[in-house]
């Protein structure tokens, strides 16, 4: 695959980074880029070699020589993982564990070495795509990629709004891991991450030192807030996380997410009108990360008509059916 190009966006291969998607055109925050069914599937989520290499064997040739185009992040040092397995590990997980650390250290690539590298999660399972597969990594990425099963399609959309050539990435991790949890688990792909997030973190003031420190909180409220039993408590750290994630440069479905909580706090209240304005932004975050036919977002769609119904009826009319007028934007309310 030397090249592809849609009208949205082409695929090239760069000097160090493999192959990267750039943008064609400017594209707004919401554009679907990318629906595409799988190039190979494992319906399981714990899958062996064997299953890789079975379903591997069921491609037709052309295919095959498709998935072997793919990249590859073996031959990296054995140093740099446990020597050693936890003995309470289960003997079909040890023996996982076992496979992908030795197709991840060795010399030559695999059938095995290339699904763990470009295997994006599927339901309960995982598949590989061939032109998602080529959309590198950020930790502040300006696209999200999501599973829908009722399309049976990998979806790709724009969360920010891009310029012509400007690089489209992903992110391939869970965007609360400080930058160490996000090393280790980016260590697995073969690389290390240069994003603004990544950089620049012992400089005072940097985007990068100032980012460590609010993915750090991030990551705090995130692990305590369901076992936070104040109500008004949930509601500030949920303010808290917005405001944060909105500095941070994060539009994923985790901001539409804290959105709905904030929503659902703000109904079991009582306060109606915060309830729908913050379910607004909820469905604007979704609908932008996960388009029209995510169950979040038809999920989101219900809560919203559910708060509105609530609002006394004087306030209908100012909430309106549009978007949000600012309540809640950013963890500020206007």
């Amino acid at each position: 695959m030397a090249a592809s190009q849609t009208s949205l966006f082409s695929v090239h291969l760069t000097p160090d980074r493999g192959y990267a998607v750039f943008a064609n055109a400017p594209i707004k925050k919401g554009t679907l880029l990318l629906s595409e069914t799988p190039l190979i599937r494992i319906h399981k989520t714990h899958y062996l070699n064997h299953d890789v290499v079975t379903a591997y064997n069921k491609l037709s040739p052309s295919r095959q020589q498709r998935y072997w185009t793919l990249a590859s992040a073996h031959g990296q040092d054995s140093s740099r993982y446990p020597d050693q397995i936890y003995f309470s590990v289960p003997e079909k997980e040890k023996k996982r564990i076992e496979e992908q650390h030795e197709a991840r250290t060795a010399g030559e690539k695999s059938i095995l070495s290339i699904f763990m590298t470009n295997a994006m999660e599927c339901d309960k399972g995982a598949a590989v795509f061939e032109v998602a597969a080529r959309f590198n990594h950020s930790c502040v990425p300006n696209a999200h990629f999501a599973w829908c099963e009722g399309l049976g399609r990998e979806m790709i959309f724009a969360i920010k709004d891009l310029g012509v050539g400007e690089e489209i990435t992903l992110s391939y991790c869970d965007p609360f891991y400080d930058i160490s949890m996000r090393r280790w688990e980016l260590q697995h792909y073969g690389f290390v991450c240069e994003c603004i997030a990544c950089t620049d973190i012992e400089t005072p003031g940097s985007f990068g030192q100032q980012s460590k420190d609010r993915r750090w909180r991030l990551r705090e409220i995130d692990d305590s807030f369901d076992v936070q039993p104040s109500a008004d408590m949930k509601l500030k750290m949920g303010i808290e996380m917005v405001s944060l994630m909105a500095r941070e440069g994060l539009c994923t479905p985790n901001l539409a997410h804290t959105y709905l909580q904030i929503a659902r706090i703000s109904a079991d209240k009582g306060d109606m009108h915060t309830a729908v304005k913050a379910a607004k932004h909820a469905l604007e975050n979704y609908l932008i990360c996960l388009g029209k036919d995510s169950e979040k977002t038809k999920n989101a769609e219900k809560s919203l008509r559910a708060f509105t119904k609530q609002l006394p009826e004087e306030k209908v009319k100012a909430a309106g059916p549009g978007t949000a007028s600012g309540v809640m934007k950013n963890g500020v309310k206007a």
